[in-house]
């Protein structure tokens, strides 16, 4: 018996799904033969993935593909080492192992969960000197600098409106997490506020915040919460979305809503095309389990003007 070849692309992305495969020939001049064949991934710290597969009556000189369980790269590894081997020796037990090195890098670019406002501490109606909004990332990202000169640029908003205040078009502190994760971003109000508003839509210039793979932000975000004293606890139970990063069997999504207004989901997959679109005027927690192929989604949940985007990874 011999490995003919075997098949894994030389570079992979974690959360994305592949299925190693692995071609089988009889070599041995047996009329048939019944083998298994085993494949392994590791890296210098020991296997991430092990899987064996049951070849059964194979002809002599006949070859067949052997497909094996799914596997889902980590973002912590980078260098592994794809090895298929059949366990059963034969006459020529050099041809019984085949292996390759292979790349794991995130393909994937840096999503924003989510962009809230937050009234300070002195409360107060509308935009004041201590009013902030934190962006959340759906990874960590290269953290670069955004200021006053940059952010209308870096972070423009929708309906041509300003982070700047109108004393010296300033902004007040800028300031990154220790992992680059969440965006805090000072608002300042002399002489007027900004004119930036709840319910506005965040687009980053697609160049300039990266994640640590060097991908690009291009996702856009409503900025949601309240620059008011009064329903800022009522308006964070509108963004609750339960959403783990990797799900098995069904796509779950659960929410609260704490009235009968409509709720809108849309599924997009990572080009951008919408899997589904769900519109739901419903009361209290809601769970929804979908039937969708494995991969990789962008859910985005929308009430009104408040929106929420969250990334997942399927495997059934």
């Amino acid at each position: 018996m011999a490995i003919a070849s075997i098949s894994l692309p030389d570079t992979v992305s974690p959360d994305s799904i592949y299925f190693p495969g692995a071609w089988v020939k009889n070599t041995s001049y047996e009329l048939w033969q019944n083998v298994h064949v085993i494949a392994t991934i590791d890296t210098n710290s020991g296997i991430v993935y092990q899987d064996t597969q049951y070849v059964s009556r194979l002809h002599w000189g006949d070859s067949t593909l052997v497909t094996f369980s799914p596997w889902s790269p980590s973002i912590s590894q980078k260098f592994l080492t794809f090895t298929v081997h059949i366990l059963e020796n034969d006459m020529d037990s050099a041809n019984n192992t085949s292996g390759k090195v292979i790349y794991s890098r995130d393909i994937i670019p840096p999503v924003i969960d989510s962009a809230i406002a937050y009234d300070g501490s002195h409360e107060e109606a509308g935009i004041d000197n201590d009013d902030y909004v934190i962006l959340y990332f759906s990874e960590p990202t290269n953290k670069p600098d955004i200021n006053g000169s940059n952010i209308d640029s870096v972070l423009r908003i929708s309906s041509g409106h300003t982070w700047l205040d109108g004393f010296g078009r300033s902004v007040g502190d800028i300031v990154w997490n220790s992992d680059g994760t969440e965006l805090l971003v000072n608002l300042t109000s002399y002489v007027s506020p900004p004119t930036l508003n709840v319910g506005d839509t965040i687009y980053p210039d697609s160049s300039t915040i990266e994640d640590l793979e060097y991908n690009s932000c291009v996702s856009p975000v409503v900025l949601g919460g309240s620059f008011g004293p009064s329903n800022i606890k009522e308006e964070s139970k509108k963004y609750e979305l339960n959403v783990s990063a990797v799900q098995h069997g069904y796509l779950t999504i659960g929410y609260n809503s704490n009235n009968n207004d409509m709720v809108n989901i849309t599924i997009f997959n990572p080009g951008g095309g919408v899997v589904k679109k769900i519109s739901r005027r419903q009361k209290g927690r809601i769970v929804l389990n979908l039937k969708v192929p494995s991969g990789i989604y962008f859910i985005n949940i929308k009430k009104g003007k408040y929106g929420i985007m969250k990334k997942v990874l399927l495997i059934r």
